[in-house]
């Protein structure tokens, strides 16, 4: 390797893979030469470049570059040893020393890049190659997920040259603090907005030497990484909403222990599949399909990809406009600039304004979308399309169809778009065998908000019940119930059911009984119950409750079925067979020994309750957990006495440590017109350790306007005390104390500043200070702001939320529109499948 120009560093062009360092001007430097840290593959190879770049640098010059003022016991930070093992290669030198010689060297933190990528090749080249692994410098981006570019006559490459993004220093930032001891970097953002591309682009630039294992199966994929804990490993996941689903999906699981081995996990994600997933559910909703998901997320630095390029972004792009995809994107204004360069806006053309002598190829894109919007993710067939696309065709078009119909549609919408993409794009089966059609991601997302209230055709129900892959029973199945498509989502969850999927058994169930079919309901819950699932089994005790079937809810519970066992128990309580439900108590405790116990309280035998708490109290502690067994009698015991009024005895038991008689003695107090009593109680018990009673302590407090000491309890670091301070704060209409305490961070008093500067009329503020908080992903946020919408009225902002997949603001739109009756709304909620709208019309 030549010796380098002696002197001062000077860089010239950035090659994309050739970074060249010559030096001119430093009397401590060598000849004249050229350093190549691309080409470095060995330790030996590794010394000689070292040797290269320090030229004529003594060992005292390179210390005094790094330490000019010596250190203070006269020790080097480059001593001669150390210097010696990094010249001469005698073992790979640690990364912080090459960091310490390559500043010597006069290399700044961007020059240093291809050199410690050099170092990092040398240092893991013993490392085992997880399976199916590449380098990440090795990787094809259009092998990730990039879009294809357009093609524009005299370009060359698959991809225009990579326009620098304004995230690129955020995004390079996260994937350098993760790569340190593992993480999960995830950009969100729409469709063909370029959130790959610039993931690509930044885990090439920072990790270089990594491995990149591409997910395609996850199971599989997980359960190899986790047994191998390769180190130095990417784990990429383009568009993530495809690992979410199915029976084997990414877990939060799966997610903390890949990234405990010290994996960083990349991933994209569209804007209404994150806000799907991430936000909270509403407080009086039971049902939470996303939690896993949210927790997930939750491990996860989310970046944002917006849709639309910067003025700075623009102007980068000018600088690149020689290569003429980026001239053609630049001079395309109506469009976004990474949409143009995927063939986005050409897309929505050929659908929305197909001439027509295409109208069958319309029709076929459009059965492929609608498919899409209602749960069909794997590859649809030809027999789909060929049933489903007729019903997107008037009746002349339908008689006048040539023989070859099908073949001209599926020509038109597989039309390669000035060589980027099509609509429709054929699945392979083999060797000139097509299995099915996708659609083009971008397309559906767009046609996804542009038909979100459309009806699906009967006819093309049938033909997915018909030709549809038995992973997609199940999501079909919902969109169809949700649509109120009730004997199609039957056939759905059969067919789920027939493929194994023992979940489908209990939604089946509900529709059969509602229905009046119990028998093929029961019938229909059994496998899956004895399957092992929880929901399958308490349904179907219930339903067996509910209908007289006694025996067979009997024979469950006493062979172990938990959930049986608990609805047999409330039947007994509820018949008032009181001696067979102390005897299962005795025998078997929980659940009978609760209902017995709810039964005693409510019928005031205080005496038994007494005896069981008391016996309950001696039982041994267990040896794994340190805690008694639940005693559900002392629960029940300090109801009753408080029903019964019996405060002395409540005030002995907490004297004796009952924190359930401390938390009904505190409400006895209270009701009875002794607040300031009740809250001495409280306090003992919070300031005692009982967690359990800090939220209770907080809501009296607020009541009395107990604000100081509700102040200096929030401040001391009680979050329940913060947050019923910010409601006092709310209901005194302190806007201003509100302000301040969300500057400093405080998220319940935010939280109620919005609501208050709402109320008092300045609505637009309150949604710009929700919509900046939720740009910094605080997905709370996106459910107050829903609230805050639908209690002003605020009907076309909730719709546009909803239509751009916010779930909150559509559940909102669906009890505004309820609470209005405005009826042939409601029913366009129905047609878009908005999960509370089907329930909310029927009950109206």
């Amino acid at each position: 390797m030549a010796a380098l120009y002696a002197g001062s560093v000077v860089f010239g062009a950035c090659l994309p893979n050739r970074w060249e360092v010559t030096v001119s001007g430093d009397p401590a430097a060598g000849a004249a030469g050229t350093v190549d840290p691309v080409t470095v593959r060995t330790l030996a190879e590794l010394a000689g470049a070292f040797q290269g770049l320090r030229g004529s640098r003594s060992y005292a010059d390179l210390d005094k570059a790094v330490n000019p003022n010596g250190n203070r016991k006269g020790r080097r930070v480059l001593p001669p040893a150390t210097l010696n093992n990094v010249l001469h290669g005698r073992s790979v030198p640690r990364r912080e020393t090459v960091d310490t010689f390559l500043t010597a060297c006069g290399l700044d933190a961007d020059a240093q890049q291809p050199w410690l990528a050099a170092w990092e090749r040398v240092a893991t080249a013993h490392l085992r190659r997880p399976a199916g692994a590449m380098r990440v410098r090795q990787a094809r981006p259009r092998l990730l997920g990039v879009h294809a570019s357009i093609q524009v006559s005299g370009t060359i490459g698959e991809l225009p040259p990579y326009v620098p993004r304004d995230l690129d220093a955020d995004l390079r930032a996260s994937l350098t603090a993760a790569s340190v001891d593992g993480g999960f970097v995830l950009l969100v953002g729409g469709s063909s907005a370029g959130k790959t591309r610039a993931l690509f682009e930044a885990v090439k630039v920072v990790l270089p030497e990594w491995w990149l294992v591409k997910v395609d199966a996850v199971g599989p994929t997980v359960r190899e990484l986790r047994s191998a804990r390769p180190p130095r490993t990417v784990v990429w996941m383009d568009e993530l909403q495809h690992y979410l689903n199915g029976r084997e999906r990414l877990t939060s699981g799966d997610a903390f222990s890949l990234i405990g081995c010290g994996m960083v996990l990349v991933a994209t994600l569209w804007p209404d599949e994150y806000l799907r997933r991430a936000t909270p559910r509403a407080p009086n909703d039971e049902s939470d399909p996303y939690a896993d998901d949210r927790a997930l997320l939750g491990l996860a630095r989310v970046l944002d990809v917006p849709g639309d390029f910067s003025v700075a972004e623009r102007q980068r792009a000018v600088e690149l406009a020689s290569d003429g995809r980026i001239q053609t994107a630049l001079d395309t204004p109506d469009a976004g600039f990474t949409q143009v360069l995927a063939a986005g806006p050409q897309l929505i053309r050929q659908w929305q304004s197909a001439p027509p002598k295409d109208a069958f190829g319309k029709a076929v894109i459009t059965a492929a979308l609608d498919a899409r919007r209602v749960g069909s993710a794997a590859p649809l067939t030809r027999a789909y399309l060929e049933s489903a696309a007729p019903a997107y065709l008037n009746d002349r078009e339908r008689a006048t169809a040539p023989d070859d119909w099908l073949d001209q549609a599926l020509a038109y919408a597989c039309a390669l778009l000035s060589g980027a993409t099509s609509a429709l794009s054929p699945v392979a089966g083999g060797m000139g065998r097509t299995i099915g059609y996708t659609v083009a991601d971008y397309l559906h997302q767009y046609g996804r908000q542009v038909r979100r209230c459309e009806p699906i055709p009967d006819d093309v129900w049938l033909a997915l019940v018909d030709h549809h892959a038995s992973s997609d029973s199940l999501r079909l199945a919902d969109n169809a119930e949700r649509r109120l498509c009730i004997r199609r989502a039957e056939s759905f969850f059969r067919c789920a059911l027939a493929a194994g999927e023992t979940v489908a058994g209990q939604p089946l169930a509900r529709l059969l009984a509602g229905d009046g079919q119990v028998d093929e309901a029961l019938a229909a819950l059994r496998p899956s119950a004895d399957a092992g699932e929880y929901g399958a089994s308490r349904a179907l005790a219930e339903l067996l409750a509910e209908h007289g079937h006694i025996e067979e809810l009997r024979s469950r519970a006493d062979v172990g079925d938990w959930s049986a066992a608990e609805v047999y128990a409330k039947y007994l309580a509820e018949q008032g067979l009181i001696d067979e439900l102390r005897a299962r108590a005795d025998d078997d405790g929980w659940p009978a020994t609760d209902q017995l116990c709810y039964w005693l309280a409510a019928n005031g035998h205080l005496e038994e309750l007494r005896a069981r708490a008391h016996a309950a109290d001696l039982q041994p502690v267990d040896e794994e957990t340190g805690d008694k067994y639940a005693n559900e009698a002392a629960e029940w015991l300090a109801q009753g006495l408080a029903v019964a009024g019996r405060v002395a005895e409540l005030r002995a038991r907490t004297e004796d440590g009952d924190e359930d008689a401390a938390e009904m003695l505190a409400e006895v107090l209270a009701d009875q017109g002794f607040p300031d009593d009740a809250l001495v109680v409280l306090r003992a018990q919070v300031d005692g350790g009982n967690a359990y009673l800090e939220r209770t302590l907080a809501d009296l407090l607020a009541a009395q306007g107990h604000g100081e000491e509700l102040l200096a309890r929030a401040d001391a670091g009680d979050a329940e005390c913060a947050r019923a301070l910010a409601g006092l704060l709310a209901a005194q209409g302190d806007a201003d104390t509100l302000r301040a305490r969300a500057g400093r961070g405080d998220r319940p008093a935010a939280e109620r500043l919005a609501g208050l500067l709402a109320d008092q009329g300045h609505v637009d503020e309150a949604i710009a200070m929700l919509r900046a908080r939720a740009e910094g992903h605080d997905r709370v946020s996106d459910y107050e702001m829903a609230c805050l919408l639908a209690r002003h009225g605020r009907v076309d902002e909730l719709r546009h939320r909803a239509d751009s997949g916010d779930a909150c603001a559509a559940e909102e739109l669906v009890k505004l529109l309820v609470a209005q009756r405005r009826v042939v709304e409601l029913e366009a909620e129905v047609r878009a499948g908005t999960p509370t709208a089907a329930r909310a019309f029927r009950a109206n």
